[in-house]
């Protein structure tokens, strides 16, 4: 694994700064930061497990995390290139019986979806805060 470059950096805190940029208010850019800053940290901790999950089952590191990559990648590349809703992506992997239901089954004992809402929703209101704090010390 290579650590990852000053440029790599750069442009990850440009995108997060970035979000919400042309959207109509203040409250939407700061729900559109806040959502992206949260997407990012979740897709991080999300692809290190899949990552992991591989090399428990005897995959090198570096192809667990290339074939990781590559599943992120195909993934976003549905969603953004080809306008694949994420709810489509999840009924073209899921077959009645199968172990993706089972696996989704699984993460929604344990309320991941919900926890990731709250976890929005909480960085939501931190940005809100901040913001507020800082006008009103102007």
């Amino acid at each position: 694994m290579s650590p990852v470059s000053t440029e790599d950096l750069t442009k990850l805190t440009w995108l997060l700064d970035g979000a919400g940029e042309g959207m109509p208010s203040p409250k939407v850019r700061m729900a559109a930061k806040a959502n992206a800053a949260l997407s990012a940290l979740i897709l991080t901790i999300a692809s290190e497990a899949i990552a992991h999950i591989s090399a428990s089952n005897d995959m090198p590191w570096g192809d667990s995390y290339a074939l990781t990559a590559r599943i992120m990648e195909e993934t976003a590349a549905l969603l953004s290139q080809k306008n694949v809703h994420p709810a489509q992506v999840k009924d073209m992997l899921c077959q009645p019986g199968g172990p993706a239901i089972e696996a989704l089954l699984a993460l929604e004992r344990v309320r991941l979806r919900a926890a990731m809402i709250d976890a929005c929703n909480g960085a939501f209101n931190q940005i809100t805060t901040q913001h507020t704090d800082r006008a009103e010390q102007l």
